[in-house]
């Protein structure tokens, strides 16, 4: 179930609502340098001023420079009184000075639609970001169009859902996807790890500050993502992980992507808010079937029903996103080779190693149910869980809880 639209989570404002109403923010010219860092950093660090607004203020002034020096009668034109107090009683002093010191000290860029490096897909997006805070480096190819695919999905995901996402986030970082997710625990986390560790790039889109590595169980991912991907936010340096900030930055996480893939999503799912700014933004959303009756992934069902395209190997994605001419001239040999020999394999099996393995899928079991099911005894049981092991057919995810091994 797709359960907000932009314009409720966003709480709109009056102003906010002048905003929705304008048209896309176009850029005239490119903006660079240190003064106009400094311009932008001031006007999206006061305190009550959101992108919304600043958004209607550059319709109707022009620039941030324009902004900077009008009036408070000029500014409330635009924006309500206290948006328009709030702009021209702040000026970019020291505080604004220091700001841009430790950035530069921490090694973290800034972006805004005025640069020439700003992403490009941000531009058309609802409400795009006025500021972005970049620690690593934002490639060239997160503007390439049908290679970058959103990740998202549960904070507490189950066996099968790791699995699922680990073997699809592998196979899309090795056929060259960017792979965009917001280093939340549980599916994002996975996503992340997963292109990192086929040596592929992964952007991670926070809900806190950039300087703020949340959750703490992700602070190794952080790093690696730091040194191979990028990290970004429009939330400043400092700012704690407040709760309404998640569902604003989902915004961007569809924004940078060209489809957004739901793993495992309960039915009241945060990640569903992705989905909407998907539909929104007019983003294509694949959803893994979920499995009846189980809650965790009754979203999954849902989306599903409502249109997302159901998808159940990384191919239908990029076959979907790429062309299907495109991929299956160079994979589909490859494909049948691969099916054959996982045919081959299988056929080469015991019969006691095929009663082991007809009892393992992707929800861990226990070896005493194994035991209790194939009837081998403990002994036979053991040795078999070995040999299959050692044949990459299963693997034990932990201590004498067993899952199905997915080859890419």
């Amino acid at each position: 179930m797709i359960i907000s639209s932009t314009k409720e989570f966003v709480n709109a404002s009056d102003d906010t609502q002048k905003a929705f109403d304008a048209p896309n923010y176009k850029v005239v010219c490119y903006e660079d340098g240190y003064e106009s860092a400094i311009k932008h950093l001031w006007l999206n660090n006061i305190e009550g001023v959101d992108a919304s607004h600043i958004l209607v203020l550059k319709k109707e002034l022009g620039n941030v420079w324009n902004i900077y020096d009008a009036s408070e009668k000029v500014l409330s034109k635009f924006v309500s009184e206290k948006v328009a107090k709030k702009v021209a009683c702040s000026r970019a002093g020291s505080k604004i000075m220091e700001l841009y010191d430790r950035l530069c000290e921490k090694h973290i860029s800034i972006l805004y639609p005025e640069k020439s490096n700003y992403p490009e897909k941000l531009r058309h997006i609802y409400i795009p970001p006025q500021l972005l805070y970049v620690k690593g480096r934002i490639k060239n190819s997160i503007n390439e169009y049908n290679k970058t695919i959103g990740i998202v999905g549960s904070r507490n995901p189950s066996t099968y859902g790791k699995e699922i996402c680990k073997y699809f986030g592998e196979k899309l970082a090795k056929e060259e996807f960017c792979i965009v997710s917001g280093l939340a625990r549980g599916i994002d986390g996975i996503a992340h790890r997963s292109a990192l560790d086929n040596n592929g790039y992964t952007v991670a889109v926070l809900g806190s500050g950039i300087n703020v590595a949340y959750p703490r169980i992700n602070i190794e991912t952080y790093a690696r993502i730091e040194e191979n991907g990028a990290i970004v936010s429009e939330y400043g340096l400092d700012v704690p992980p407040n709760p309404w900030q998640f569902p604003v930055r989902n915004r961007i996480i569809s924004g940078l992507s060209d489809g957004v893939l739901v793993v495992e999503a309960r039915a009241e799912s945060g990640s569903l808010i992705t989905v909407d700014h998907a539909l929104e933004q007019g983003k294509t959303v694949y959803s893994i079937p979920g499995r009846l009756m189980d809650k965790s992934c009754e979203g999954n069902n849902n989306i599903i029903r409502e249109g997302a395209i159901c998808v159940t190997r990384p191919e239908d994605i990029i076959e979907d996103m790429v062309g299907i001419s495109a991929f299956d001239k160079g994979n589909s040999e490859k494909r049948h080779d691969d099916n054959t020999n996982e045919a081959n394999d299988i056929d080469s099996l015991t019969e006691e190693e095929k009663k082991v393995l007809a009892c393992v899928s992707l929800d861990p079991i226990y070896i005493d149910d194994i035991m209790q099911s194939t009837h081998l005894g403990v002994t036979k049981t053991i040795s078999t869980l070995y040999l299959l092991e050692e044949k990459e057919l299963i693997k034990q995810q932990n201590k004498g809880y067993y899952i199905l091994f997915i080859k890419n």
